[in-house]
C-alpha cells in the first residue's frame, strides 16, 4: 500500500458546506454569515456580510476549484488554496481593496488549512511537491 492510498484511507470525508460551515463558526457570523441549510451555492451566503462580495466570490470560488456539483461535494486542500490564492492576487490587484478585506482572506486561509488539518486532509509535503511540479491545465 503507498502512503497515498494510507492518507486517504485515514481522512475524513469533508464537504464544502462543512467548510463553509467552519469558516462561519471559527471567524464569526458578521463577517461569513451561512444559511446552513442551504441547497444552492448562490443562497448559502447571508447578504448581511460584512464583505458579501469578498465571501461570495471567496466561497464560489473554492466551489469551482474543486469542481462540486452540490454543497455536500467533497473538497480537498489543494484545490481550495489554489482558489485562495487566486482570490488573493485578484484582490492585492485590486485598486478597491482594503485592508480589512485582506485580513478577512488570511483568516479565511488559516481557518480553512486548520480545517484540512483537523479532519487529516492536510497533503504530505510530498504531495504538495508533485502538484507543484504538475503542469498546470
Amino acid at each position: 500500500m503507498t502512503k497515498h492510498r494510507r492518507i486517504r484511507r485515514n481522512s475524513w470525508s469533508v464537504s464544502f458546506r462543512q467548510l463553509a460551515i467552519h469558516l462561519s463558526y471559527h471567524i464569526g457570523q458578521c463577517q461569513i454569515p451561512i444559511h446552513s441549510d442551504a441547497m444552492h451555492p448562490d443562497n448559502i451566503v447571508a447578504q448581511d456580510a460584512v464583505h458579501y462580495q469578498l465571501v461570495k466570490s471567496t466561497l464560489r470560488t473554492i466551489y469551482r476549484a474543486n469542481h462540486c456539483y452540490h454543497l455536500d461535494a467533497r473538497i480537498s486542500f489543494l484545490p481550495t488554496f489554489d482558489a485562495l490564492g487566486k482570490i488573493q492576487t485578484e484582490l492585492l490587484e485590486s485598486s478597491s481593496a482594503d485592508i480589512d478585506q485582506v485580513n478577512l482572506l488570511h483568516q479565511i486561509g488559516n481557518c480553512a488549512k486548520q480545517f484540512f488539518q483537523d479532519r487529516n486532509s492536510y497533503p504530505t509535503s510530498d504531495q504538495i511537491q508533485q502538484s507543484l511540479s504538475s503542469p498546470r491545465v
